[in-house]
């Protein structure tokens, strides 16, 4: 059962980073614009990082023994948290309130899906054990 809650939230995970990286891909010069005034291509750069990794996720999602991999998504998503925190203390300057909001918005999502994987994880390893 924890296997199909992880499956469950990988999907999530890579609907969430698909979807965003179309937002991105798509409106670049707009959400640069609103985010603070950046050059768009970081956000282009960023949307095809985006779809790798959704797609990554959602192969992940479908494999039948992926605690390892899923294990790996968890270090990549607390590593955008991390990264999202260090971004808005060094970088404040170049992001309008709007962009600093967003930003944090993004990393909390990601740092729930996170501690979602990170529990069905845990809890697919007791299970193993008990078998």
């Amino acid at each position: 059962m924890s296997n199909v809650k992880l499956n469950r939230v990988l999907v999530a995970n890579a609907m969430f980073s698909i979807l965003c990286s179309v937002d991105l891909l798509l409106f670049s010069d707009i959400i640069a614009e609103y985010m603070g005034g950046f050059d768009p291509q970081y956000l282009l750069i960023l949307g095809v990082s985006l779809i790798i990794f959704g797609g990554f996720v959602l192969w992940v999602s479908r494999q039948p023994e992926n605690a390892r991999l899923a294990s790996e998504i968890v270090f990549m998503d607390r590593s955008w948290v991390v990264g999202s925190v260090i971004l808005m203390f060094l970088g404040s300057e170049w992001f309008s309130t709007a962009g600093l909001a967003i930003i944090t918005v993004v990393a909390v999502i990601v740092a729930v899906f996170a501690e979602l994987q990170n529990r069905y994880i845990k809890l697919l390893q007791l299970e193993a054990g008990e078998r």
